[in-house]
């Protein structure tokens, strides 16, 4: 259960992320490729890090774990 929390708050995290630094721009289309690799920079790892505790969370059964 503890895994799925954490996930639940990495998800979150991302979106507040998201929501933040996108929020702060008003042309995202015109945007400059540096802005967008700057929000890929923050994003991608959180998100590979949400993907590995719900990978966990769902082989915790069958390590024995509640």
């Amino acid at each position: 259960m503890a895994l799925v929390i954490a996930a639940a708050l990495t998800f979150g995290a991302v979106f507040w992320v998201m929501l933040t630094e996108i929020g702060k721009k008003t042309g995202i289309m015109r945007a400059p490729p540096s802005f967008h690799a700057r929000q890929a920079k923050l994003i991608l790892p959180l998100m590979a890090l949400f993907v590995l505790l719900i990978l966990l969370a769902s082989q915790a059964g069958s390590w024995g774990w509640p």
